[in-house]
C-alpha cells in the first residue's frame, strides 16, 4: 500500500484483497491517511522548489570536487606527519638513553642481543667520548630521520610530468 501510494497509484491500480484490508483494518487506515497527507506534501514541494541555475550547481560541484580532492591528497602527507613525530620522539629517547650513564645496564642487555659488538663501545662508561660511544646513537637518529623522508617522497605521487 505504502509503494502504491508513493507511485501515486493508490486504490486505482492495488489489488482488490489488499484496498478490502485496508478499509477494514484500522491501523492501515491510519497509516494509508498518514501515507497520503505526507504523498501531497512531497508533491507540493517539489513542484515549488526553487531549481538553481546550471552555473551554480556546477560551481557547487567543482568545489565539492576540490575539497574531496584536497582530503584525498592529505591524508598520506598526514600519515608521513605523525611516522616522523613518532620518529623524532623514539630518536630523542634513543639519544637521551646512549648518552645517560643511568640507562647503561639497558644497553649492556642489548649489546649481548647483537652479533660481535662489545659491550663497552656501546655504553657510556667513561668520562671521555669515543667515536664508538656516538656512533649507535647517531646512526639511529640518521635512520629516524630518513625514515619517513623517504616515505615521504615514495608516497606523494607526483611522478614525472
Amino acid at each position: 500500500m505504502l509503494e502504491a501510494v508513493s507511485m501515486g497509484q493508490w486504490p486505482d491500480c492495488a489489488d482488490a484483497e489488499l484496498v478490502a484490508h485496508v478499509t477494514s483494518c484500522a491501523t492501515c487506515t491510519d497509516v494509508a491517511g498518514i501515507s497520503f497527507a505526507l504523498h501531497d506534501d512531497r508533491l507540493v514541494l517539489t513542484q515549488s522548489a526553487p531549481v538553481p541555475a546550471s552555473a551554480i550547481v556546477w560551481w557547487r560541484a567543482q568545489r565539492r570536487a576540490r575539497a574531496e580532492a584536497a582530503r584525498t591528497a592529505a591524508r598520506p602527507l598526514t600519515i608521513v606527519q605523525g611516522i616522523g613525530a613518532v620518529c623524532g620522539v623514539a630518536m630523542l629517547v634513543a639519544v637521551i638513553a646512549f648518552a645517560s650513564p643511568a640507562f647503561a645496564h639497558w644497553f649492556t642487555g642489548l649489546a649481548s642481543l647483537l652479533p660481535a659488538a662489545d659491550a663497552s663501545t656501546l655504553v657510556a662508561s667513561s668520562t671521555e667520548p669515543s667515536f664508538m660511544h656516538w656512533f649507535w646513537p647517531m646512526a639511529i637518529g640518521v635512520g629516524l630521520i630518513a625514515t619517513p623522508v623517504a616515505v615521504y617522497f615514495a608516497v606523494r605521487g607526483d611522478g614525472p610530468r
